[in-house]
């Protein structure tokens, strides 16, 4: 009997320490929130459109090696699924802060910017390139791959900006945690390259820092004034 006690004591003992250590490793898992839309900005230092993803780091602890891969997926004539990875400029950074409290520095918040831009990886150049001009066809996905700084747990983290029209705005992120986006006047720039990427599409004409979507038929362009769309480092744009 006392045999059986022994082991059953044992094997609680070694659950116990088990289920511990699996919650331990959960707590030290990365966690990252994406924005769920695409700022696009005018650079005038490159004289060219840069286009950036943010992501914050919702830990205390540093987030290590890294990795980033936006992918532009779009239909060829046959109706399958093509795809294009976007180059970065820039290579990816050796780690990213944690959150620290009561700070107002985007850097001491644990958020980081991705820049994309030049033309082997504008956005909506590229679109509307592989589309014909219909950039409202296409979406992109973007990967993120971390490391937590003190476990070493790694962890892939993805989001889908699925057409242009709801995942693309012309303007900057706010600061802080926040993935608002404050939308910007379209300069002439930006009304042309929407026009070339949307050319075959029958869209209407933009309104505001929104890529506009494309009507089917007659339907009418929502009213003046309406939001179109919907959802949620040398190149970023200074204080973003």
């Amino acid at each position: 009997m006392d045999l059986l006690i022994g082991i059953v004591e044992k094997t609680a003992s070694a659950l116990a320490a088990s289920g511990l250590s699996l919650l331990g490793l959960r707590m030290l898992r990365p966690r990252i929130d994406i924005s769920p839309e695409i700022s696009a900005w005018w650079s005038e230092e490159k004289q060219d459109f840069r286009y950036s993803i943010k992501i914050s780091n919702k830990t205390r602890r540093a987030l290590v090696e890294p990795r980033f891969e936006l992918t532009l997926l779009y239909p060829n004539e046959r109706g399958a699924t093509k795809s294009k990875l976007i180059p970065r400029g820039r290579p990816d950074p050796m780690s990213i802060s944690g959150r620290k409290k009561d700070k107002v520095n985007d850097k001491e918040l644990g958020t980081y910017t991705i820049a994309y831009g030049g033309q082997e990886a504008d956005l909506l150049l590229l679109a509307g390139q592989r589309t014909r001009g219909d950039a409202n066809r296409a979406h992109f996905r973007f990967r993120c791959f971390v490391r937590d700084g003190l476990s070493g747990i790694g962890r892939q983290f993805e989001t889908k900006y699925e057409v242009p029209a709801d995942s693309i705005v012309f303007g900057t992120f706010k600061k802080g945690r926040v993935f608002d986006i404050d939308e910007q006047a379209p300069n002439q720039e930006w009304t042309e390259k929407v026009a070339a990427a949307l050319a075959s599409s029958g869209a209407a004409p933009a309104e505001g820092g929104r890529v506009p979507r494309v009507r089917n038929g007659d339907e009418p362009p929502p009213p003046v004034g309406e939001e179109r769309g919907a959802s949620a480092d040398g190149d970023e744009p200074a204080g973003r």
